[in-house]
């Protein structure tokens, strides 16, 4: 089966940036800059907000035009290539590992392939080929909550109208799912458990190997599995009941809704009164304390747990640190793992810091391996490795989500400076200012469009090269190491200082 989405010959998408592509390099045409980046400087050119072609600190070669709404970037080390029409379309495409990503109107529609896999939504209807190359793969087409089709992992056709009828396979955690004028009839199937329900929730019987469960909800159900437990209810929630079999906890449970409940085990003894209010646990492993839940707990053992919620709370278990100030808006937490340390605060929802740091870094290595600072909704720092960027407005109260990344925050991202190793670009409002330095090889600087300036320094026998002009050219002076000359009216060049042109 071959997708649209897979069709990458005169597509209008590809047909599209052609065409801008060659509407920009008009633009641009004999006001090439010398950004950063030597021999491949020659092919840029930069015209601020209006349209660039300039290489990142990254060493990407990005193209843009009309602020954030055309971008198309290429790695040339792995081929990877992002295009973007926002907010109407965005895709990335990765040949190295076989996915793409595109977006159309986003959140409305996106699509996605993966090797042979491709799949594709148009707001509650999705759609899934696992084999695009074998026309009896594995497929399905749903139209939530309405509509199911498709085709199973061992070849079985199915098909289902909601409410009417039908049958669904592979739904969620069940194997099939057959139902009639729901709720009326349904009956599923898990592995080697069979349930059938009438008038769903209310009549229902369970059996599988070892497991049987039948309820007439809420008057009365039961709940078994060999050797492990047999529970019950009777007008639940009111009355509940449980006895275990489990090798190292085994005992009895009931809980009688609202005055009192007991939990009796070889490892655990629980008194509750008032359910589930006031509890009071005592374990071979941990103790509790609930007087009443959820404002009071107290826990000690393997966990040990003291809570006055809202207002404060702390928990302690092997490798987990926890604490809260006024539930949920302070939160700090550290994990404890064999290789590194990952601490996170949190002042909800305006402050969100993130660290992770390596035990015992090798010699020469930095300790911390990655940062992230959010500071709502003013900016956001991450740092990983040698790679940093700092970007500024952060509009989403949480970390931007890739969709979100592709299609949205271009439009309120209005300063960004990122770096990698040594090189750095710095943007405000998407180019009227930008800066490119590459170490102390070559940097450059634009206002668009008043004034621009620039240097390179090639580090061996080359020579040095530096520029600056003014309204992208209508005066400029140019100069490689003795050679100078004067740029007027765009077009015109004068030799300076008795250099001579080649």
């Amino acid at each position: 089966m071959t997708s649209v989405f897979q069709r990458r010959d005169r597509s209008p998408r590809r047909a599209f940036a052609a065409a801008a592509a060659a509407a920009l390099a008009v633009l641009a045409g004999g006001c090439r800059t010398a950004a950063p980046g030597g021999a491949a400087a020659a092919a840029e050119w930069d015209w601020g907000p209006v349209a660039s072609r300039l290489t990142d600190a990254h060493g990407h070669t990005r193209l843009r035009a009309a602020g954030p709404l055309f971008e198309r970037t290429l790695d040339p080390a792995t081929g990877r290539r992002f295009l973007a029409a926002r907010p109407f379309y965005a895709e990335v495409s990765d040949p190295s590992t076989g996915r793409s990503n595109r977006d159309v109107l986003w959140p409305l529609a996106a699509g996605k392939t993966f090797g042979k896999q491709m799949s594709w939504r148009v707001a509650l209807t999705w759609y899934q080929d696992f084999d695009t190359g074998d026309p009896n793969s594995r497929w399905r087409l749903w139209a939530l909550p309405f509509y199911f089709q498709g085709r199973d992992a061992q070849g079985r056709s199915y098909a289902a109208v909601f409410p009417l009828g039908g049958r669904i396979r592979e739904f969620f955690m069940l194997d099939r799912v057959d139902f009639a004028l729901f709720p009326l009839w349904v009956k599923s199937a898990q592995n080697e458990v069979r349930s059938r329900t009438l008038l769903w929730p209310v009549l229902s019987e369970t059996k599988g190997k070892g497991i049987y469960r039948f309820r007439v909800f809420p008057i009365y159900g039961r709940s078994a599995q060999r050797d492990a437990y047999v529970k019950k209810f009777v007008l639940w929630p009111f009355f509940t009941s449980a006895r275990y079999n489990y090798p190292h906890s085994s005992g009895y449970g009931f809980i009688l809704l609202p005055f009192y409940g007991r939990i009796r085990l070889t490892d655990q003894d629980s008194h509750l009164v008032l359910p589930p209010l006031f509890r009071y646990t005592r374990g071979a492993r941990q103790n509790l304390v609930n007087a009443p839940w959820p404002f009071v707990q107290v826990g000690w053992g393997e966990t040990r747990r003291f809570y006055l919620w809202p207002l404060y709370g702390r928990l302690r278990r092997a490798g987990v640190a926890t604490d809260f100030v006024l539930w949920p808006l302070g939160w700090r937490e550290r994990v404890d793992r064999p290789g590194a340390v990952f601490r996170t605060w949190k002042a909800l929802p305006f402050v969100q810091y993130e660290r992770e740091t390596l035990r015992r870094p090798a010699p020469g290595e930095t300790p911390v391996t990655k940062r992230y600072l959010r500071v709502w909704p003013l900016f956001s720092y991450e740092r990983r490795g040698a790679e940093s960027r700092l970007r500024a407005l952060e509009l989403l109260p949480f970390r931007n989500p890739p969709p979100v990344e592709r299609n949205w925050a271009p439009f309120w991202t209005l300063f960004e400076r990122t770096r990698v190793g040594d090189a750095r670009d710095t943007e405000l409002l998407w180019g009227l200012y930008r800066r490119q330095t590459r170490g102390d090889r070559a940097a450059r600087t634009s206002i668009f469009p008043l004034i621009e300036w620039s240097s390179h320094r090639p580090g061996d026998a080359a020579p040095a090269a530096r520029s600056w002009s003014l309204l992208k050219g209508f005066l400029a002076v140019e100069s490689e190491g003795a050679r100078r000359r004067l740029r007027v009216l765009y077009f015109f060049r004068i030799p300076l200082g008795g250099s001579r042109e080649p």
